[in-house]
C-alpha cells in the first residue's frame, strides 16, 4: 500500500510542476510597454523597454526579458538579446499623494496600482540594412482589460531603424508614461509628450493592439462595443490627432482599455519628407467610477510639440 502511494506521488510531481510553470508563463500583470533606442555610433545602439506592471497581478519576473532583432531585406536574424534591469520597480500610480498608500502596489484594494521597470541592452548591428526590426513580446496582459480579448494574451511592441549610408538615428522618446488614470463622466485627454533627439518630424497612427511572439505580432480582437475608432466607452466621440498623438474622450463607465500607437519618424531629405522608421507603444487608460479623491482637474489643451516640423 505504501509503495503504491509513493509510485502515485512520483507520477503526480511532474503534473504539479507543469501546472506551476504554466501559471508562471501565463502570469497576468502587463499594463503597458514602451520601446526606444539611442545611437552610440559604429552601428551600435542601446535599446530600452519600459514595462508597466499591474500591481493587482502576480509579481514580475525580471528574467527572460529578451529583445529580438531582424532584418528581412538582409536576411539576418541576430541572436536573442537578454536585457538587464536598470531601474525599478517604481510605483508610478497616477494618484494624488494622499491616495498613493491606498493603491494595490501597497497592498490596498481601493485604487489600482502600477509599477514601472526599465530594461536595457547595448547591441552592435552586424550589417547596414534599411529595415531592422527590434521587437519584444511578453505574456500575459492584466485581466482587468475590458476593450480587447486579453485572456492569456501577450503584449507585442516593436521599433524599426535604418542604418544604411552611415545613418545614426535615435528613436522618439516620451515624457508622459503610457498609463493614464481617469474618472467616469469627466473629460480626459492624453498627450505622449513626444520629443525626437534628432529633431525629426513625427506623425501618429492609432493601431489595433498586438499579441503573439513573432515579428509583426498578431492583432487582438476587440470586445463587443469596441473598435479601432472607439477603443473605450465614451459619451463623446473619441478624438485622435495624427499630428500630436493626443487622444481625448469622456469615459462613460468604469473600464480599463488598451490603446496602441504607431509613431512615424520623418526626415527632410532634399526638401522631401521621407519616413525612415517607426516605433509602437501601448498604453492603458484606467477609468475609475468614484473619483472624489483622485480627480486632477480639467484637461489642459495648450501643448508644446518639440518634434521638428509638423506635417
Amino acid at each position: 500500500m505504501f509503495n503504491s502511494f509513493i509510485r502515485f506521488f512520483k507520477r503526480l510531481i511532474p503534473l504539479m510542476l507543469a501546472l506551476f510553470f504554466s501559471t508562471e508563463l501565463r502570469a497576468t500583470h502587463i499594463r503597458a510597454m514602451d520601446i526606444y533606442y539611442e545611437c552610440l555610433g559604429n552601428n551600435t545602439y542601446t535599446f530600452y523597454i519600459k514595462y508597466y506592471r499591474d500591481c493587482g497581478g502576480v509579481p514580475l519576473s525580471t528574467n527572460g526579458m529578451v529583445l529580438n532583432i531582424r532584418s528581412p531585406s538582409c536576411g539576418i536574424t541576430m541572436p536573442a538579446v537578454n536585457m538587464a534591469l536598470i531601474s525599478g520597480p517604481t510605483d508610478v500610480s497616477q494618484l494624488c499623494p494622499s491616495q498613493m498608500p491606498f493603491n494595490s502596489c501597497n497592498g490596498s484594494s481601493i485604487h489600482p496600482g502600477t509599477e514601472e521597470y526599465i530594461f536595457s541592452a547595448t547591441v552592435q548591428l552586424t550589417a547596414q540594412c534599411n529595415d531592422w526590426t527590434i521587437y519584444h513580446s511578453r505574456c500575459c496582459r492584466n485581466n482587468a482589460v475590458t476593450n480587447v480579448n486579453a485572456t492569456n494574451q501577450s503584449m507585442y511592441i516593436e521599433a524599426t531603424l535604418d542604418n544604411t549610408n552611415g545613418q545614426c538615428n535615435n528613436s522618439p522618446q516620451f515624457s508622459n508614461m503610457p498609463i493614464l488614470y481617469g474618472c467616469a463622466g469627466m473629460p480626459l485627454c492624453f498627450n505622449h509628450g513626444s520629443t525626437d533627439p534628432d529633431i525629426d518630424s513625427l506623425s501618429f497612427e492609432m493601431i489595433i493592439p498586438r499579441g503573439g511572439n513573432t515579428i509583426g505580432g498578431t492583432n487582438l480582437n476587440y470586445t463587443s462595443g469596441h473598435s479601432l475608432a472607439n477603443p473605450l466607452m465614451s459619451s463623446t466621440p473619441v478624438s485622435f490627432d495624427q499630428n500630436t498623438g493626443q487622444i481625448c474622450l469622456t469615459p462613460s463607465q468604469q473600464q480599463q482599455g488598451v490603446v496602441a500607437i504607431k509613431i512615424y519618424e520623418w526626415k527632410n531629405i532634399n526638401g522631401t519628407y521621407v519616413n525612415t522608421s517607426y516605433s509602437i507603444r501601448e498604453l492603458q487608460l484606467i477609468i475609475v467610477a468614484n473619483c472624489s479623491s483622485v480627480y486632477a482637474g480639467e484637461p489642459v489643451d495648450n501643448i508644446t510639440v518639440n518634434t521638428g516640423t509638423l506635417i
